[in-house]
């Protein structure tokens, strides 16, 4: 999952620009009027990928530093299957997707087996094993005729549920005299509970002859679902000196109202 905290380096020669070969399969049929089904297969396979290397940020030297030194290199792949049902009858229109997805990397000196000190494959953190989304619109106007107030009356969902997503433990902690630090072996050890959200919104439509009214009112997470984006672990001391390994989430949105108005000329 990208994040406003991503950083985006520009190449320089001491690194390959990274290479991706793709395979698709896919298949497509009209089951009745207004309803077409749509399936696709896809193999992706990636060579020279970065991954930042934390001991940067003790070892960089502005004079002679290069890129190269920065990341550590490695391939992945990316396999999986989308399966999509489109639908535009009895007033309604939008889709039903489902997608299977397995994506692995492994990159040089970066989740490695502390037994064999060699990298072994991981999920990055964006894997989504399953994923699953309803998109869908109801224009009740166009199906039954009915008015309120003489505009037209519009329903919407939009809903997903998807695999939580990797996501590290620690495997090791010590302790200096001062401090604790965390030691974290595998990027992938757990993953997180899994996503879901669905958002709900209700609208009046005015159609005049230059122009459109629409007043609104939109849900966000109706079920104030406690969408986990990140995992934090830290150590909490009692009273008596003993201390336990505990972690915090921050959450996403939660529940929020919307209202509002969309004039269209």
């Amino acid at each position: 999952m990208s994040s406003p905290f991503d950083v985006w380096f520009p190449l320089d020669d001491t690194v390959e620009p990274g290479e991706s070969d793709h395979y698709i399969l896919g298949y497509k049929r009209e089951l009745t009027a207004g309803l077409v089904l749509e399936t696709e297969a896809y193999y992706k396979t990636y060579d020279n990928l970065t991954e930042y290397r934390m001991e940067t940020d003790y070892e960089w030297n502005n004079n002679t530093g290069t890129l190269k030194d920065v990341f550590n290199l490695g391939k992945g792949y990316t396999q999986g299957m989308d399966v999509l049902l489109r639908n535009d009858i009895f007033g309604m229109s939008g889709f039903i997707g489902y997608t299977y997805s397995n994506t692995r990397r492994k990159i040089e000196e970066y989740n490695t087996n502390p037994d064999t000190n060699e990298p072994e494959y991981y999920y990055p953190k964006y894997d989504k094993t399953h994923s699953l989304s309803v998109i869908e619109s109801y224009n009740m106007t166009q199906h039954t005729g009915r008015q309120l107030w003489g505009a037209d009356i519009k329903f919407a969902v939009n809903y997903s549920l998807a695999s939580g997503q990797p996501d590290p433990i620690p495997e090791q902690y010590y302790y200096d005299g001062n401090y604790f630090s965390i030691l974290y072996s595998y990027s992938d050890r757990t993953r997180l509970p899994n996503y879901s959200r669905c958002d709900v919104s209700f609208k009046l439509q005015w159609n005049k002859k230059h122009y459109t009214i629409e007043p609104y009112i939109q849900i966000i997470n109706l079920f104030n679902r406690k969408n986990i984006w990140t995992r934090a672990y830290n150590f909490d001391v009692d009273n008596a000196g003993n201390f336990s390994l505990k972690h915090e989430d921050a959450t996403m949105f939660p529940r929020l109202p919307f209202l509002g108005v969309d004039i269209k000329w």
